[in-house]
């Protein structure tokens, strides 16, 4: 039995290439067409993403367009060859004139935008930007059907480039910057503060302006291990009050935060689009030694389809 071929170390951000890769093999052995592959797993995982059961050495070997090798063994893994780069670099481009040539006969056997737009948010952003925006679209944009989901951008955004996705709201902390992607388009939504969050019987909630300084010893409730708001928490308690958090209850649930916050009398550090919703039993503060801030960002491919520009103008007049 011929071995298989387990993993692929060819990340885009570690090798500066683009998720979508080398394409469908016939018979075992062929790349004829171009489609979609994420390699943020093994190699053998990002086969079955496109119906590949399995890569075997044997196989492995006939991975080849037009004459040239498009994949080559390192040991047990194996790395796209020059000629995969082209093809990597060129398939973008045919996937994305493909999206762009099915929307556009869309939208000219409507008469307008038309088409499936896909949309996903982080959860506060999902309530007040993306619900409002849909609900807009339904009336101005009615040949345009919408998808939304909340998710967080670290995995949207692979998600985005592997066109699972046409649209990205994300979020990114002050001093804590997102990475760049020359091949997606940013736009900002809008800047909010984020501010001191504590239990309405707290010593110091009868103050406007809390010293972080003065919480070395309070409780903490914030997002979980790896994501930005967790990072924004304990950077924020060190840098401005000079100690280190007592982390003691996480959710990726802003709301479940806010109850904890009333319930168990822990502080949190939450942004406005959260507070705005209101709470009884806590109170808002601001940061005595400082401000927070926090932008939330339209990522989408740098092609849109008419529809997804559409979607995209909804998404901004719904943050302002």
């Amino acid at each position: 039995m011929a071995d298989t071929v387990d993993s692929i170390p060819v990340s885009a951000e570690a090798n500066g290439i683009d998720y979508r890769v080398v394409g469908t093999f016939v018979d075992g052995c062929a790349c004829n067409v171009p489609c979609p592959c994420t390699f943020a797993g093994s190699f053998k995982e990002g086969c079955n993403n496109i119906g590949i059961v399995a890569l075997t050495s044997g196989t492995f070997n006939g991975v080849e367009l037009a004459g040239a090798k498009l994949l080559e063994r390192t040991g047990r893994n194996v790395r796209l060859t020059e000629s995969g780069r082209v093809l990597v670099r060129h398939a973008a481009t045919l996937l994305d004139g493909v999206e762009a040539a099915e929307a556009e006969l869309a939208s000219i056997a409507a008469g307008r935008p038309a088409g499936v737009v896909r949309v996903s948010a982080f959860q506060s952003a999902f309530l007040r930007i993306v619900a409002p925006a849909v609900a807009a679209l339904a009336q101005g944009n009615p040949d345009i059907r919408v998808e939304a989901t909340e998710l967080e951008v670290e995995e949207a955004v692979p998600a985005l480039r592997l066109q699972q996705l046409d649209a990205v709201v994300g979020d990114e902390y002050e001093g804590q910057p997102r990475p760049v992607h020359a091949d997606l388009k940013r736009a900002p939504l809008l800047r909010e503060q984020v501010r001191l969050v504590m239990p309405a019987t707290h010593p110091l909630a009868s103050h406007r302006r809390v010293p972080m300084s003065r919480l070395a010893n309070a409780e903490w409730a914030a997002c979980q291990p790896g994501t930005g708001h967790r990072e924004m928490q304990i950077r924020a308690c060190r840098r401005l009050g000079g100690f280190e958090p007592d982390l003691r209850y996480a959710s990726d649930d802003f709301l479940i935060l806010l109850e904890l916050v009333r319930t168990t009398g822990a502080c949190a550090l939450l942004p406005d689009l959260v507070l705005s919703y209101g709470a009884p039993g806590v109170v808002v503060r601001a940061i005595a030694e400082g401000t927070i801030v926090r932008e939330a960002f339209l990522l989408t491919r740098a092609t849109r389809t008419p529809a997804v520009e559409a979607v995209a103008a909804a998404l901004t007049a719904a943050a302002q």
